[in-house]
């Protein structure tokens, strides 16, 4: 009925913190100059921003996809359910119209 996702929020938001912290200490490690340093970062930071927009759009439509999925399951539902409910219906009456002939 529902897909079950192996990545959830908490693991993507550990996946995008531990990259940039890894990032940020490897940066900080390498010898180079402090400007050179702080566009590096930069960069980093832009590139990590981007990817974490990409997986932000990639989870929405999944979302939606999931909504819709679960919206015209909802609805598929509800249609059995009345005509179910309406051969129930059909099913009493017969049974209540034979009743009445047998008391007549």
């Amino acid at each position: 009925m529902f897909r079950s996702n192996k990545i959830n929020k908490g693991s993507i938001v550990g996946l995008i913190t531990g990259g940039a912290v890894g990032a940020v200490a490897a940066l900080l490690s390498a010898p180079k100059s402090g400007k050179a340093l702080r566009g590096n970062i930069k960069a980093r930071v832009k590139g990590y921003s981007s990817d974490a927009e990409k997986h932000l759009e990639n989870a929405k439509e999944k979302a939606m996809e999931i909504i819709s999925d679960g919206k015209k399951e909802g609805e598929q539902i509800v249609s059995d359910a009345k005509v179910k409910a309406e051969k129930l219906l059909k099913d009493a009456e017969k049974i209540f119209d034979q009743a009445k002939q047998k008391n007549k």
